[in-house]
């Protein structure tokens, strides 16, 4: 990898650290419904699955496509409510994105984040501007830790898998960078720096963006 040609950012856990409030959203839009239960049990159910295989897990595997969209819309509006207030970018992402717009290197979304949730971010962030391509879950047949959302943003792009750069706070999603042909920067919002540290794609972990100097970056990728 002699150069990076672009920067691919997930959404959740890396551009904001927001599990937390996901995890209250669920546990409080449940106990609406009846369905009593907690942050621990809702983590284990909510790591790498849809928001359909979540909502069938609780609430039963005979739900209706259109029981499905409502009980996202109903949960999704209750998530904005509770996150808007406290929503905050991971220290240093606005900084690392105007150096990587000022060294002329582009920057997309690739998320398995539905749009409405990674406009939510962008909009209230006012980051938009800064990336030139936005790929959500949506545009994909199959998402992290498959690698169509890291291949579909390079595409967009017009840069080559193999000169774009992840950043990443998921094991899916390290490999669906690794699987996309990506190296990455890990940044420990859901995992330990161990733990980070084995995925074959990551170069770098990080505990935020303060202080990243991208040529740096640039020169712990591999030729």
């Amino acid at each position: 990898m002699s150069k990076v040609g672009a920067l691919l950012f997930d959404l959740d856990g890396t551009i904001v650290d927001n599990m937390q409030i996901h995890l209250q959203t669920w546990v409080k839009y449940f106990g609406s419904l009846g369905v009593h239960t907690n942050h621990k049990d809702i983590n284990k159910s909510v790591a790498g699955k849809s928001t359909e295989e979540v909502l069938r897990y609780f609430l039963g595997p005979d739900l209706t496509q259109q029981q499905i969209v409502d009980h996202y819309n109903q949960k999704e509006t209750l998530y904005k409510e509770l996150y808007y207030p406290v929503l905050q970018e991971i220290p240093g992402v606005t900084d690392l994105l105007k150096q990587a717009q000022s060294m002329g290197v582009p920057a997309a979304i690739a998320s398995n984040a539905g749009i409405d949730n990674i406009d939510f971010v962008l909009d209230n962030l006012q980051i938009r501007e800064f990336f030139k391509a936005v790929v959500s879950i949506k545009d994909v047949e199959k998402g992290k830790p498959d690698p169509d959302v890291f291949l579909l943003a390079a595409k967009r792009l017009g840069v080559d898998p193999g000169e774009c750069l992840a950043f990443e706070d998921s094991l899916f999603g390290l490999e669906a960078a690794f699987r996309a042909g990506m190296k990455a920067v890990a940044i420990t919002t859901a995992h330990s720096a161990a733990d980070l540290k084995k995925c074959p794609a990551v170069i770098k972990v990080i505990n935020n963006f303060i202080g990243i100097d991208l040529s740096t970056v640039f020169e712990d990728v591999p030729v």
